[in-house]
């Protein structure tokens, strides 16, 4: 995941410098000596980000944020994220611009500021320090789990529980185990479906884990079907007594 978004965050970056260049609107060769060491941040929930981050963000959550800009009268500012981009001319003197994201609904969203100089030196165009800070918005990890009861059918002593899991936004590969401690496991992957037998009178509980975590449980009841009995070993038949008339 983490090679993943830097790799993201590379092709971006080039993307924008790219752009930076190619694109007629905006001006370059100002004179170098304005900024000689450009200013980017991001600014979330009263924090913070000059680097490369994280965040943990709730399900359709709209993510206001604000960009914090210092740079050559030139510069190019980009800032892009779920619902929109905006580019511009960085002013010498700070500045500070407003955002909103659309609702988060799925990880691997990004929120990614840049800022690029380019200016002039004696008539020769050079390329003064750039900088991008940029966000990635994960999904919380969650999972769900359902194990269904069952009857046993007549000579059997117990039947089989159907389970259906799936992970959202798993950290590693989930687990399906019968023991809190993990050390076995009936299935090893994110989401699916197995059969496991229940033995009669058994309230047998399955849990799902992913990274250490209990991200759901069910409990699965083995009961004997209509027409049977428990005898104590077996689900039996039921024999019916028919009274001889005197």
């Amino acid at each position: 995941m983490k090679n993943k978004f830097l790799k993201v965050a590379i092709v971006s970056f080039l993307t924008l410098v790219g752009i930076f260049y190619l694109n007629p609107n905006i001006t370059h060769g100002a004179s170098c000596s304005e900024v000689s060491d450009p200013v980017i941040k991001i600014n979330i929930r009263g924090k913070d980000y000059t680097s490369h981050a994280s965040l943990t963000v709730s399900p359709s959550e709209k993510i206001s944020f604000t960009v914090y800009t210092k740079g050559e009268s030139d510069s190019f500012n980009n800032v892009s994220y779920p619902g929109g981009s905006y580019s511009y001319n960085a002013p010498s003197a700070p500045s500070a611009r407003n955002y909103v994201t659309s609702p988060i609904t799925g990880s691997g969203k990004t929120i990614l500021a840049y800022i690029g100089q380019n200016c002039t030196v004696m008539n020769r165009s050079i390329i003064p320090p750039s900088k991008m800070v940029s966000i990635e918005l994960v999904l919380p990890m969650s999972g769900t789990l359902t194990a269904s009861d069952c009857f046993i059918r007549a000579g059997n002593r117990g039947c089989s529980s159907n389970l259906k899991w799936n992970t959202i936004n798993p950290e590693s590969t989930s687990i399906v185990t019968m023991s809190k401690d993990q050390k076995s496991y009936i299935a090893k992957k994110n989401s699916g479906t197995a059969t496991f037998s229940v033995v009669y009178g058994a309230r047998q509980i399955f849990y799902l884990y992913n990274n250490g975590r209990l991200l759901a449980q069910d409990t699965a009841l083995a009961i004997c079907e209509k027409g049977t009995n428990w005898n104590g070993n077996i689900c039996a038949k039921t024999v019916k007594k028919v009274r001889r008339a005197l």
